[in-house]
């Protein structure tokens, strides 16, 4: 049976082409529908329909930016494009990338979609037959029923190991290894290379990944989605099995580093044990998923091998979390509460998201329970929720946390902020890349030097310069990890007078130097961690 996506942004329109067109009788049927191109986007990439009914204008992502991903990774699907009369144009653009047909929707009947979709199954049963005359199966069918039997727990495994066998899979049974690798701050790495959709970027990994896989011999690449691949390797029945997870280990150490010199990014990679069969499959992807739900609470490049101690790793891991929350907030009663809740969750359930996201509404709800003490009106901004948004580690969301403490600059038993105070840090937000002298200060605020220093100190129980060193180091740390700006440009950007006193600073401040913070997170793929 063939499988149908529909995009359109008219609802009624979705609803109408679901409910007047017998699927059945076509033998197709619609796994799913969706309001703009991005959301078709999304599920083209896990599903991947064998037909899609597109609209040309569509919120988010139009319907001609799907279509051109679309075709850049197959030109199997079929696409039918439903159209107004003032997009002929567009149409036509349309159909030279290969659209299989249009239909207008403000005329269109039942009989008239039918007669379009039958043209349609006719151009995949001839594209079915050619490769059974050939005796081969398209690599993205394989990735498809691949995928399939990865996520949906409800096949006969009998029945799974035939069709998986009929697949002329490109690697045997023997001496089974799989990794999932995820790419780690991707949106950051769109933007260095200023690629909106991540067309470049995810094309550009697989190219690479590719290519060190055929280096590597049998196996197979599945782009699962553009930031996380999963990779199946044999050994055959001749290499012993301590010696092939060595080499598969050493191999994905190697993928690590040439991403990291290619593309200056870490990669996160999560290993399964060995298995023979392919019915061990949704078995070793299920210990990969496991490997990487504890993500959350590294710092990003770790390479963690599946073990059965890797369950407890992840729960210390939640415990560390929530201590360096106890260091960082001082409210030992009020956040034991939320330890408690938050170790909880992880024994019910240790998914890397939900976990995520329990730490990201928990840095929201300090956030609020320290605007309330300092009786001060505050809302997370937008760049402040992007950022907490876009945070994969703790180590990244606890840098938000610092700057919104910065910013509220809370301390328990201070009172509401003095609105000097308030003008000392504006002005330091907003100048702290200058030469900025205590006596230019001073004048801003039109008061004496001693007095603001002292001022400062009684209203946040933290001394002036101090605040304006831990201000530029944490902009540096910013431009160190989202750049690739040498260490004498981060420290002319950040209001340090040579290179010399950023990186004593620096390590004063982190007990790292510049060039150690960097490696530590982009270069971490060199320690292998055991146990996961």
């Amino acid at each position: 049976m063939y499988r149908v996506l529909i995009a359109e942004d008219e609802v009624f329109v979705r609803l109408g082409l679901k409910m007047s067109v017998e699927w059945e009788k076509m033998d197709m049927r619609v796994i799913a529908d969706a309001a703009n191109g991005q959301q078709a986007w999304d599920i083209y990439e896990k599903e991947h329909p064998d037909i899609i009914l597109t609209d040309i204008r569509m919120p988010v992502m139009d319907g001609m930016e799907l279509i051109r991903r679309i075709r850049e990774r197959d030109r199997e699907t079929r696409i039918v494009i439903l159209s107004c009369l003032e997009e002929f144009q567009l149409v036509r653009e349309a159909i030279s990338m290969g659209v299989s047909d249009y239909i207008l929707k403000l005329t269109m009947t039942p009989e008239d979609m039918e007669k379009i979709l039958q043209k349609v199954r006719t151009e995949l049963e001839s594209i079915r037959g050619s490769r059974k005359e050939q005796g081969e199966v398209s690599p993205e069918e394989k990735k498809r029923v691949l995928l399939d039997f990865f996520y949906y727990d409800s096949y006969d495994m009998e029945s799974v190991k035939r069709r998986l066998e009929r697949l002329a899979l490109p690697f045997g049974q023997k001496n089974l290894l799989m990794a999932i690798l995820e790419v780690d701050n991707y949106g950051r790495l769109q933007s260095r290379f200023k690629d909106e959709y991540g067309l470049l970027v995810s094309s550009a990994i697989s190219n690479v990944l590719n290519e060190l896989m055929g280096e590597y011999g049998n196996g197979f690449l599945i782009e699962e989605k553009e930031t996380s691949y999963i990779m199946i390797a044999e050994h055959g029945k001749y290499m012993q099995k301590a010696e092939a997870e060595r080499a598969f280990v050493q191999f994905l150490a190697k993928i690590q580093k040439t991403l990291r010199l290619y593309f200056q990014t870490s990669v996160t990679i999560g290993c399964s044990q060995m298995f023979d069969g392919y019915e061990s499959l949704r078995t070793m992807y299920g210990q990969c998923r496991f490997c990487l739900s504890g993500k959350f609470f590294h710092s990003g490049g770790e390479l963690l091998l599946y073990s059965a101690e890797r369950n407890r790793d992840h729960f210390a891991a939640v415990k560390e979390a929530m201590e360096k929350l106890y260091e960082e907030n001082g409210r030992q009663e009020r956040m034991q509460a939320y330890a408690e809740t938050g170790l909880e969750m992880y024994r019910k359930s240790p998914d890397q998201e939900s976990m995520a996201r329990f730490f990201k509404n928990l840095v929201g709800e300090e956030v609020n329970h320290m605007a309330m003490e300092k009786q001060k009106q505050f809302a997370l901004s937008g760049e402040y929720v992007q950022r907490m948004d876009r945070a994969e580690n703790l180590d990244q969301l606890l840098a938000v946390f610092h700057d919104l403490r910065y910013e509220l600059y809370v301390d328990p038993d201070a009172r509401k902020m003095n609105k000097t105070v308030a003008s000392i840090m504006q002005y330091i937000s907003t100048h702290y890349a200058k030469n900025m002298p205590l006596e230019q200060i001073a004048e801003e605020v039109e008061l004496s030097p001693n007095y603001i220093c002292s001022l400062f100190k009684k209203e946040t129980g933290i001394n002036l310069y101090q605040y304006i060193m831990e201000f530029r180091i944490n902009r540096a740390k910013e431009l160190l990890l989202s750049t690739n700006l040498k260490s004498y440009e981060i420290a002319a950007k950040t209001g340090f007078a040579d290179e010399s006193y950023f990186s004593r600073s620096f390590k004063k401040v982190t007990g790292q130097s510049p060039v150690e913070f960097r490696r530590s997170v982009f270069h971490k793929e060199d320690t292998v961690t055991k146990g996961g």
